[in-house]
This record gives C-alpha cells, structure tokens and sequence, in this order.
C-alpha cells in the first residue's frame, strides 16, 4: 500500500505508471451491476455474459419475396417441361415465415397462374430463398461479452434477439473544477467518459471553498471524483490540502509527461483524481490515468486496439517517463517508410499546443523504458473519446 503523503511537500518523486496502475487497481472496485431497458445501454459496459434463451428465427422464413414450395415437387421443372400444380403455392413476403410443408421460395415469375392451379416454369433447390431456423442465433449464444461495451448496432441485434434489458455497470463521475466556471478540458473528459460508460455530473467550486470542495470530493452519490485543479509543484494546494485533512493523499506526481503533476486521492469512499489545470497536461493525465480508474470501475475489457502503422518521423523521450505524443494519421503522405506510404505522424511533445489538438486524430504512448521510436516504427494510435 502507498504510504499517505503530505500535501505541504513539493513535487520530490515522481511515482512510476505502473506503481499508479497497481494503486488504481487495489483502491478501486468495480461498482455493482444493474438492470437498464435496452434502449438506454448504449455506451455502456457490460456487467455479465449475454446469451439467448430462444433460436432467431424460430421458425425458417423467406429470404425474398416468392412462392413457398416443396423443392421435391418442382424439382424437375423448367420452361419446356412446367410442373403442374392444381393449386397455387402460397405466396409470402421476405421476412414471413414458411408454411409448414415448404422448403423453398420460387422466384415470382418462375410460376405461372392457370385457372385454378398454376404452372412451374423453374426448377429450386430445398432452402433456396429461406433463411433456416436459428441461422441468427441459436439458444445459449453469447452475443456481447462481460466487460464489453454496448453499441447502437448491439441494442438492434439483442432486441431482435429478444432482450429487453440487459445488466450494465454504470459508474457516477463526478467532474469538478476548481475555477470560476467549467474548465475548458470538462467537456471534452465528461463526453469521453459517457462515451465508455459512465454517468458524469460537472460542477464547479471557488478554490477558496474548502468545506465545498471536501463535500463534493467525498459524497456519496459519486462512484469517482475528477477534480480539475492546479495540483502542482508550489508548497502548498488548497485541493490537496483539503484531501489530506478530510482523507488520504496517495500520489501526488505520477511519472507521465504531460501531467507530472497528477495526484490521487480519497475522501470517504470514492477515489478521486486530481488533473493539473494546463489544458494539455489535464488531457494527458485523463487518457493514461482517469481512463484506467473508470476501467476499474467497470471492469471493462481492454480495448480493441487500432492496426499499427508505421512512424513517419522519430520520437525522442525522455528515459524514465512516460510521454502522451498527440499524432494524426497521414493517408496519402508522399514520403515512403519501409515500402508503406503515409502512416502516423507525431505533431508535437511535451507541451501540446491546442492548434496541434485540433489537427491530430489521436495519440501514442511512449513507455517509461523507452527513449522514443525512430521513424518506421510501427505504433498503435489510440483515439482522444
């Protein structure tokens, strides 16, 4: 367990990723699975298994508009040789199940009407035209896996699948900045956070407000606390302060740049995370440290990660700590790394300036152990939601 530490200190030791991680792992818990209607799972995370208790379809139905037939009927059909019948098949809609008889469809101009009965011109084999029982899903299938989340194309598969509800982990983020109105990076975390799966509620508090901030910091009604703060190397932090009278300072410093400046902490029984104010640093600080806490909290599944692509241009670090390097994917670059042609490319490190933000597509994570990548590197760009 990390030792408590004392908000008056300075920043004298920067704590490792790992050691973060491990911290965020043995403080966190995954908050308790509820039931919510279908229609309000999207984004979020999957609390069990999920398997069909009935075959889809239940019964073999047209795959097209036609004539519902005995293949071993017309079987010898064809335009010099019709099968009579003395009555006409029955005629169904694409999506309509089959009459209990039938194995396949006729197309609609492969019968002709005669009288009372009908001729058939062209020959069909048996589920020609059907869709067989169960083709879509079969009892026991699992469609979407524990800790996976829940997307638009989801909600239409499992209701055709015939669920109603589903069991999520939803957990409550409390986002709060220490200013005189939201910060600028608020927006940008609260939406990524509903986007995997949390509830998130921004508020703001004067620094000055201690009792508030301690208030806000600890109730209950949040699973996770995301205070957006000057939490930086000065003696002394008013936030820090206040968590470490009302509670417990585990790290203040984390080994990522930007966002050395990062501290975690506890005031009753929500966690909470304290973002340096800079733009870029709180940004940093949210991909690397506030995505991994709301992992904990959902037990989410790691994500599926992009292809990697090549480096189109070296990226130097420093060894020891890890670096959040924005990038932008560069389709159709001129310039050839190991016979690919255009691939991903780093815009800027250590200080992110917002015109670089609003070019890149996303960003790589240089590993502590790591001085950088020389270009042609292959690399996995991660997205900013």
């Amino acid at each position: 367990m990390v030792a408590p530490l004392d908000p008056l200190s300075r920043l004298s030791r920067l704590t490792p990723l790992e050691e973060v991680f491990g911290l965020l792992q043995s403080i966190v818990s995954p908050v308790p699975s509820r039931e919510v209607a279908l229609s309000h799972a999207a984004g979020c995370i999957a609390a069990a298994d999920l398997a069909v208790t009935i075959r889809q379809p239940p019964t073999p139905i047209a795959l097209r508009d036609g004539w519902a037939v005995r293949a071993d009927v017309v079987a010898d059909a064809g335009p010099y040789a019709p099968v009579e019948l003395a009555e006409p098949p029955l005629w169904v809609e694409a999506g309509q199940a089959l009459p209990a008889a039938a194995d396949a469809i006729l197309p609609p101009d492969a019968l002709a009407l005669r009288g009372a009965g009908a001729e058939v011109l062209t020959s069909v084999g048996p589920g020609e035209g059907v869709i067989g029982a169960g083709i879509d899903v079969e009892p026991g299938q699992i469609l979407r896996r524990a800790g996976e989340p829940f997307r638009a194309i989801d909600a239409a598969v499992l209701r055709y699948a015939g669920l109603k509800v589903v069991p999520v982990r939803q957990p409550r983020l409390r986002l709060l900045s220490i200013s005189n109105g939201d910060h600028p990076v608020a927006g940008v975390i609260a939406a990524a956070a509903v986007c995997r799966g949390a509830s998130c509620t921004a508020v703001a508090a004067d620094q000055t407000a201690e009792d508030e901030i301690s208030r806000l910091c600890g109730a209950d009604d949040a699973d996770a606390v995301r205070v957006i703060s000057g939490s930086g190397a000065r003696a002394r932090d008013r936030v820090l302060d206040v968590i470490s009278r009302a509670g417990r300072l585990d790290v203040h410093g984390v080994g990522l740049v930007p966002g050395e400046a990062t501290a975690i902490g506890r005031v009753g029984r929500p966690p909470v995370v304290v973002l340096p104010s800079l733009f870029d640093a709180a940004l940093a600080a949210w991909l690397v440290v506030g995505r991994r806490l709301l992992a904990c909290l959902t037990n989410a599944a790691a994500d599926r990660k992009q292809p990697p692509a090549p480096l189109l241009r070296k990226v130097v670090s420093g060894l020891g700590l890890a670096e959040v390097v924005p990038v932008r994917y560069a389709r159709f670059d001129s310039r050839v790394v190991d016979g690919a042609k255009g691939g991903i490319e780093p815009l800027a490190s250590g200080h992110f300036p917002l015109h670089v933000l609003a070019t890149a597509d996303g960003w790589i994570l240089v590993p502590p152990e790591s001085e950088g990548y020389p270009a042609g590197s292959m690399v996995v760009m991660e997205t900013f939601s």
